[in-house]
């Protein structure tokens, strides 16, 4: 009154003053009403409620463990529940389950188990109702549903109306009458059942006011929705394009007038802002019709706003924007009353779901800056500050700052919630680590960083390592946190591995912890299996080396023991490598059709499993080991009137084909020895020297290329050549002798003859030096680059390889077995730090040479003080920020002392000009008193 008196002056008079006074006194008195009838009511709903709902969870919950943890430390308890509710509902719960053991352990009858009292409050309430006559009533189960949401915004006047108001949509499709008083009822004798020992008469003051408050809402709005429904129904269904386009159009045009901000959220097309306003007049006729999932697409629609930012401003005008436009469309007040009902309830559930979801680390995330974001996790209590980067839950919908924070490109913000998330914390009592709450919330974080991120996954990889700063005789423990990328949540194989190996990347399969993941599982359990699964080929090589090779004789003499050996040795070829070979490359063409993975090669469409190197060698062989099936010369000379002769390798018969079978023969016996490549897997060395070996071969058909062009270049000009040569006429004979200049098998006396032709030998001149010192040359120069421009990555090529092995092994391996291998490892084990300091679980400890990886100060961050885990970590103040608070505070002060400066220039230009004005208007009237 005293600042409105100063404002205003005499025009804050006597009576102004009076009704003023008035005015504040009875919004006071109203306020202190409230606080003093109304906050002990709120606060006993409350504390009753969620003793009931702990009794409930003491019940379901499983048996604690032992094990001190951060989670299960003292300082974990609500601060809000009083000591002697937590272990009265303690007590309670331990009667609760001490009852049902007695009562499971004694043999009952099916009826004396169903006249068992239940224990928890949704149950305790449908035994009342059965009790009371209304087991039947579906339309309390759904207000049982609701109960929950009711009970605890009871403080929240807001959102106690949007429950109510969507509890009234449910209602009003039931067929049953409803009666809320009855649902009273029975909600008191429940919670009377439940809290006995807290129950007294302010409790059924408290809970019969609430019921109140919500059958009057409730009883105000049930009968809307149906008519509501109908009414926008048929209004949007009968509306032409035209009037609908006028609809949309007058909707952003009301709106951008009311609210020019609105522009900057609404950049996209037309056509888009149209479609956003189509879904919102959909919405609104599912929230008759559906509510209940309506209420939770807004949940996952409101949180998508969150990271994008939008103001909870911008929603009322929206709304009215969309209800002035239907205004103008229709007359019927009922459409106008549908609509606007309708999208108020949509718009406060969206303003709520942002307010609730928009916490200072998804405002962080928009800025895309590192220090806002450590400044805004800074505040998180300890034992919450992984679930503040890693959840935000609005109901029964759930959001990831870190998946949205990938998505949306603030990648930088990312890599500092990765770098939070996997940096140990420690102080007296607990080390706190992350890793484990990261894939426990995103099993998929590999896949997500490997298709969204990549950049990130150098940074995630680098956050599982620990490495001591003290070194023992040159030894420097390091312990790698590589639990989750050799086993999911449910103890399977990891799918980490076959994500890397789809990203192809060999730096990160060259990185220390995807390398030491796969060698761990390479050599305590695939390489068995591998070698298992090798050595079906292993005997068939064997088998076919033993009948092409070792048994083969070339003399045309046949012994016939050697021939019985040869003949086994081929039925097993023939009757079943032959059928196995064709099976399985069937099958994996079937399965790429059916999937449609194609590959084009020359713009034909082919299977892809056979454009690998792999499968391209298993088809040459099955057609090659086909025809030799068809050319055999046991089957072509075979004797069935010579029982001791009965199979020859040789006849008449077989004379013109047996140098075919030959030649087959021996390309089987090469595509054998081409897939026993595979066996290169065990030695990373072995397997890059072969990959650099496919790579440059490139280069040398390049060089075959250029020089079949040269042969067939040079051949024909020089044919055309006049000469008396009559041993060198004809192209063909051109081709062979140049082909034997380059690989130095022409004889040198013919260079003699050449003397007589001086434009034949001027031909061979050109020829030898684009050979030799061009061509030869440049192929030395392209496969040296090769090398070397593959030479940093031909390691990780090779364990990505390995790694794509594992995959194959481990699709097929007993999980029985994998088991084994997992217990064998000690994941469950913590991992020491140094000597005497336990650590946390889920990683490896290896020793590795104090020189390899430069350490200068400790990884762990250690702190003192409290040891509570809702208090927060000390303030952290980066290097980086320190350097940037004082570029900040130096431009400012630039700024500041530029500006003084341009003030003090003004000044002086304002003093001079006045010297000026006034000498002038002193001359200008001696001037005038001279004249």
């Amino acid at each position: 009154l005293n600042v409105m008196d100063q404002e205003l002056g005499a025009q804050f008079s006597s009576a102004a003053r009076l009704s003023m006074t008035a005015l504040l006194n009875y919004v006071g008195g109203a306020f202190m009403f409230i606080r003093r009838e109304l906050a002990g009511r709120i606060k006993i709903i409350q504390r009753s409620w969620r003793l009931a709902q702990r009794l409930m969870e003491a019940e379901d919950a499983p048996p604690r463990s032992t094990t001190s943890t951060a989670a299960e430390s003292p300082y974990c308890a609500e601060e809000d529940m009083p000591k002697e509710m937590e272990a009265d509902a303690t007590n309670k719960a331990a009667a609760l389950e001490k009852e049902a053991d007695d009562e499971s352990g004694s043999v009952k009858s099916s009826k004396q188990q169903n006249l068992q009292v239940p224990t928890t409050f949704d149950g305790m309430f449908l035994f009342n109702a059965a009790v009371m006559g209304f087991g039947e009533s579906t339309w309390m189960k759904t207000v049982l549903e609701h109960m929950d949401a009711i009970a605890t915004n009871v403080a929240n006047t807001s959102r106690l109306q949007e429950e109510c108001y969507v509890l009234s949509i449910h209602l009003s499709k039931c067929k049953d009458p409803v009666n809320l008083t009855e649902f009273k009822a029975v909600m008191l004798a429940a919670l009377r059942s439940i809290v006995p020992d807290e129950w007294n008469m302010d409790h059924e003051v408290a809970w019969n006011w609430l019921w109140e408050n919500v059958e009057r809402i409730i009883s105000s709005t049930i009968a809307l929705p149906r008519a509501y429904e109908k009414a926008v129904r048929n209004f949007l269904f009968s509306q032409p394009e035209d009037k609908m386009m006028f609809l949309r159009a007058q909707t952003f045009k009301t709106f951008f007038m009311r609210c020019p901000s609105g522009q900057d959220f609404f950049k996209q097309s037309t056509t888009r802002l149209y479609f956003i306003l189509d879904k919102n007049y959909e919405m609104t006729i599912e929230m008759f019709e559906n509510p209940g999932k309506v209420v939770q697409d807004l949940s996952a629609l409101g949180l998508r706003h969150v990271g994008y930012g939008v103001p909870v401003e911008l929603f009322p005008p929206f709304v009215g924007s969309a209800v002035e436009a239907v205004a103008e469309v229709t007359e019927d007040e009922t459409v106008r009353t549908a609509f606007s009902w309708g999208l108020n309830l949509i718009s406060k559930i969206l303003m709520r779901v942002i307010l609730e979801g928009s916490t200072i680390v998804m405002k962080a995330i928009n800025l895309n800056d590192e220090a806002a974001l450590r400044k805004a996790i800074a505040v998180a209590p300890r034992q919450h500050r992984a679930t503040e980067l890693l959840n935000i839950s609005v109901g029964t919908q759930s959001f990831s700052p870190l998946f949205w924070a990938i998505e949306s490109g603030s990648l930088n913000s990312a890599r500092a919630m990765i770098q939070d998330l996997l940096t140990i914390r420690a102080d007296r009592e607990v080390y706190y680590y992350g890793c484990e709450e990261l894939f426990r919330r995103h099993p998929d974080i590999v896949k997500r960083l490997c298709t969204s991120a990549p950049t990130l996954l150098e940074t995630l990889l680098d956050g599982f390592i620990w490495r001591s700063r003290r070194s023992v005789h040159g030894m420097r423990r390091v312990n790698y946190y590589i639990k989750y990328l050799i086993q999911d949540l449910d103890g399977n194989f990891s799918s980490a591995m076959s994500c890397f190996v789809e990203h192809a990347s060999p730096t990160i399969a060259s990185h220390p912890c995807c390398a030491l993941a796969a060698d761990t599982v390479w050599f305590k359990f695939a390489t068995t299996y591998f070698l298992l699964g090798k050595l079906y080929f292993l005997t068939t090589l064997l088998v076919f080396a033993t009948s092409q090779a070792f048994l083969v004789r070339h003399d045309g003499q046949d012994v016939p023991e050697e021939v019985w050996m040869i003949f086994g040795c081929r039925l097993l070829l023939y009757m079943l490598v032959l059928p196995e070979t064709l099976g399985s490359i069937m099958l994996k063409c079937f399965v790429d059709c059916g999937t449609k993975n194609f590959e084009r090669v020359c713009g034909v469409p082919i299977p892809a499993s056979l454009n690998e190197f792999n499968g391209l060698l298993k088809t040459m062989l099955m057609w090659v080991l086909l025809i030799m099936f068809i050319t055999e010369p046991l089957i072509w000379c075979a004797q069935p009137n010579d029982p001791e002769m009965l199979f020859r390798t040789s006849c008449e018969e077989v004379k013109e084909i047996k140098m075919a079978y030959s030649i087959l023969s021996a390309l089987g016996m090469l595509l054998f020895w081409a897939l026993l490549l595979d066996f290169s897997v065990f030695s990373t060395h072995i397997s890059a020297f072969l990959l650099v070996c496919g790579n440059v071969i490139a280069e040398v058909g390049l060089f075959l290329l250029a020089m079949f062009f040269l042969l067939l270049a040079f051949s024909t000009s020089i044919s055309a050549l006049n000469h008396h040569l009559v041993a060198f006429d004809g192209v063909p004979v051109w081709m062979r002798s140049l082909f034997q200049i380059v690989i130095g098998m022409f004889p040198v006396s013919n260079y003699y003859l050449f003397e007589e032709e001086p434009a034949i030998m001027a031909f061979l001149a050109i020829y030898i030096i684009l050979v030799f010192i061009f061509l030869m040359n440049l192929l030395v120069a392209q496969l040296n680059q090769s090398y070397h421009g593959m030479f940093a990555d031909m390691k990780g090529v090779a364990r990505l390889r390995r790694q794509s092995v594992i995959c194959s092994v481990m699709a097929s391996a007993p999980n029985s077995r994998w088991k084994a291998v997992l217990s064998s490892l000690g994941f469950e084990k913590r991992c020491e730090f140094n000597e005497g300091d336990v650590g946390v679980a889920g990683g490896i400890q290896v020793l590795e040479p104090a020189s390899a990886v430069a350490v200068t100060h400790d990884s762990i961050k250690r702190y003192g003080g409290s040891t509570a885990p809702t208090m927060p970590w000390p303030a952290e103040v980066e290097p980086s920020d320190v350097e940037k608070e004082r570029f900040d505070r130096l431009e400012k002060l630039i700024i500041k002392s530029m500006k003084s400066h341009k003030k003090q220039g003004h000044g002086r230009a304002a003093s001079s000009a006045l010297g000026t004005s006034s000498v002038l208007s002193e001359d200008s009237s001696q001037g005038s008193g001279h004249g």
